[in-house]
């Protein structure tokens, strides 16, 4: 590993989430982990939305790939975008799609990058598919480590799937209520 790799610094909540995070890291053999001296779990946990604290890596890991200090397999570049192999892929041919400016994830990445992210993903899309001859493809995005965001850099996976690989997708703790449906439709409306 290259020099600034070893010490790296997390912010993070005590969840499960979180532990998941920093064991992953462990595992990926990014070196000495340590928390933030100045964070103290108590704040944290009083906070509102504790689940918003992020864990951020300084530096960032796919910074690092960017910038050339890590390898990668770089399945395409240009000026914007790179796109590489996933170390640990759902299938082979799992493709990482990550703008070259860093934003920790989708709701901090500007629309002009998002569009030029999704032309890459969808040009990437049809070359995994053949180069895999997969039967098809998953488009991820993971936002918040809730949602299985364990790299705080925006990014969209690319995942080739084949008939019978075994994965499922998920299902919905519960149908909506009736009337439920319109309550959330006006929500989500007004929030935007």
């Amino acid at each position: 590993m290259g020099s600034g790799i070893s010490q790296m610094t997390f912010w993070y909540s005590i969840t499960n989430g979180d532990a998941g995070i920093l064991k992953f890291l462990a595992r990926s053999g990014l070196g000495n982990l340590h928390l933030r001296p100045d964070l103290n779990p108590r704040e944290i946990l009083k906070c509102p939305r504790p689940r918003v604290y992020y864990p951020y890596m300084t530096p960032c890991l796919f910074c690092k790939i960017i910038a050339g200090e890590i390898p990668a397999q770089k399945v395409y570049e240009d000026e914007y975008t790179l796109a590489f192999l996933d170390i640990h892929p759902v299938n082979i041919g799992h493709t990482l799609v990550v703008p070259k400016t860093h934003y920790v994830n989708l709701y901090e990445t500007p629309d002009e990058t998002l569009s030029r992210i999704m032309t890459v993903v969808k040009k990437l899309s049809v070359a995994v598919k053949t180069a895999m001859n997969a039967d098809g493809i998953n488009i991820e995005m993971n936002n918040d480590p809730v949602a299985g965001q364990i790299i705080f850099h925006s990014h969209i996976h690319i995942v080739p799937r084949f008939s019978g690989d075994g994965f499922k997708h998920w299902h919905g703790a519960r149908d909506y209520r009736e009337g439920e449906d319109a309550e959330v439709a006006q929500k989500i409306s007004v929030a935007l």
